[in-house]
């Protein structure tokens, strides 16, 4: 059978023991399947290749998708997509230009912490928008000092330090009821799991298509991360090197592909 190769549809990934789902990277632009192998030549009289020895078989899959997961992240960096729930390690910043007379300001939200130390610092800002002039939390405001109430979200500011038109920029950090994080730590390393790749290719005798699928036992996800943030829209590609899977019954398998068509299904 001859096939023009057509289209990458997803990669699935699941742990390698349990089998849950780990990941699902779709929206793929580009996939590629290179195996390769060492060869060591046995050599007779001037350098005659005799025999050859193969060894050091590699397999990798690449895969480059237009969407960005953060379970591919995880992967990659070896940790968990963590949903925290009423955490507090977000810093957001406000700013307020001020008005006549100035004395107080009121937050958008809650500051956490520890009472009476929820903010720690605000600051004048400079005529170029960098916060300068710093001013530390105290339970009441002083010339050097402001204070802030937890109740009504209400800073007061320093006396006398502020006037008409000053911008006053404060950092906090506030309680969030849920959200998102991947820790990436220096002693944990990318992810091995069981990979299926779905895709398409056309068989060029009766011009139909085909569907494929390629099974990997195991393939360790390399950790290298590369995120851009700028003027073009952000890509993120994933490498996985086949290992020799060592479970009974699947030694040494690198991947397996399979081709096969849904009308095929048996549901007797």
């Amino acid at each position: 059978m001859r096939y023009v190769l057509k289209k990458a549809r997803r990669v699935i990934i699941n742990d390698i023991v349990t089998h849950k789902h780990k990941v699902t990277l779709v929206e793929l632009k580009n996939a590629e399947i290179t195996d390769g192998q060492d060869t060591l030549w046995a050599e007779g009289a001037d350098g005659v290749r005799l025999v050859g020895f193969d060894s050091k078989k590699t397999s990798t899959l690449k895969f480059e998708s237009g969407v960005v997961s953060t379970g591919a992240i995880a992967a990659q960096v070896g940790s968990d997509l963590v949903t925290v729930t009423n955490g507090n390690k977000i810093k957001i910043r406000e700013e307020f230009t001020l008005g006549e007379s100035p004395t107080t300001i009121t937050l958008a939200h809650k500051a956490s912490g520890t009472a009476g130390n929820e903010i720690m610092w605000i600051y004048k800002e400079d005529s170029t928008g960098e916060p300068s002039k710093e001013y530390t939390q105290a339970a009441t405001a002083s010339a050097t000092e402001f204070s802030y109430d937890s109740s009504t979200k209400v800073v007061t500011l320093p006396t006398g330090a502020f006037s008409a038109g000053d911008v006053v920029c404060i950092d906090y950090f506030p309680t969030f009821s849920t959200y998102t994080e991947i820790e990436n730590d220096a002693d944990k390393f990318s992810f091995t799991g069981e990979i299926f790749f779905d895709g398409y290719w056309t068989d060029v005798c009766t011009k139909e298509d085909v569907a494929l699928q390629l099974y990997c036992p195991a393939g360790k996800v390399e950790g290298t991360l590369d995120l851009k943030f700028g003027d073009a829209v952000a890509t993120q590609s994933i490498s996985i090197d086949a290992l020799a899977d060592q479970c009974a019954g699947k030694q040494k398998t690198l991947w397996v592909m399979r081709n096969y068509s849904m009308e095929n299904i048996v549901d007797t």
